[in-house]
């Protein structure tokens, strides 16, 4: 059989660790503005600062969150509902639930509680990852009082900017400590020795992803690994990827599609 198509027969999570160099960048982020940002020169014009992640901290975040989950009680095959926007936290978590053998099932962050709560009972998860973005975070508390749910892992959206920036530009919370609500540095505080890496199996479920509903009411569809890494392969392979690096930027707040933006996000040192 073709190396190509052979190398794409991993897990997501082993499928980026297998193709990066760890002296490389690998994401670039800043949190969403109003309006749209200009290029200039071939530069975005940000009105805010930005971070730059290594792929080093990258992997170690990863692992990290992956232990701390572990050790939360999130076990393979558990549904984890991600209603963020793309911060360095939502892609930690989502390589992290991908190496555990848990389903990240993405829900767009700025939908209705009713909306929240019909997709929490869809997929029956058990677990929510949000941010504590005023609007959304209302919605998701809002979404889970009458439904079980074991925990909402919430994380704040300047989470990984530094924390001068971080004292001017504190934003509202809409929470008052409910137990059922662990803060990110809390959660990352919990830890277990050692993890089992989920095993590859051919077709694997490794995350859901809802249709528009445009047509009717919005389903969740069933990704495999074979999927999402076969999609980012030609995403870099056809030359999209810089394409695709502006929309991230354009419309960092969006989760439409969370999936191929983690892999774009991922990108710089990839050995295709």
């Amino acid at each position: 059989m073709n190396q190509n198509l052979l190398d794409i027969n991993k897990t997501k999570y082993r499928y980026l660790m297998d193709n990066i160099d760890l002296k490389g960048t690998a994401i670039t982020y800043t949190i969403p503005v109003d309006k749209e940002p200009k290029e200039i020169n071939g530069e975005l014009n940000r009105k805010y600062p930005y971070v730059k992640i290594s792929y080093k901290k990258l992997v170690e975040m990863i692992d990290k969150t992956a232990k701390a989950l572990v050790a939360l009680g999130v076990k393979k095959g558990d549904i984890v509902i991600i209603c963020s926007s793309n911060t360095p936290e939502t892609i930690y978590m989502d390589y992290a639930l991908n190496k555990i053998g848990a389903v990240p099932s993405y829900i767009y962050p700025n939908i209705t509680k009713e909306e929240i709560q019909y997709f929490i009972n869809e997929v029956e998860a058990k677990y929510i990852f949000t941010i504590d973005e005023q609007n959304i975070l209302k919605n998701v508390l809002a979404a889970t009082e009458n439904i079980k749910i074991e925990k909402i892992i919430v994380s704040p959206v300047l989470q990984s900017f530094p924390k001068w920036f971080k004292l001017i530009a504190k934003l509202p919370r809409t929470f008052n400590n409910e137990k059922i609500i662990i803060m990110w540095d809390d959660l990352l505080k919990l830890n277990v020795k050692d993890i089992k890496e989920n095993e590859y199996i051919v077709n694997d479920l490794c995350c859901l992803m809802h249709t528009s509903g445009t047509t009717s009411v919005s389903k969740a569809v069933m990704q495999s690994n074979e999927n999402i890494n076969a999609t980012s392969k030609n995403y870099y392979k056809d030359g999209l990827i810089w394409e695709m690096e502006i929309y991230i930027y354009k419309y960092c707040h969006c989760l439409l599609l969370l999936e191929m933006q983690c892999f774009i996000l991922c990108f710089r040192q990839m050995l295709m």
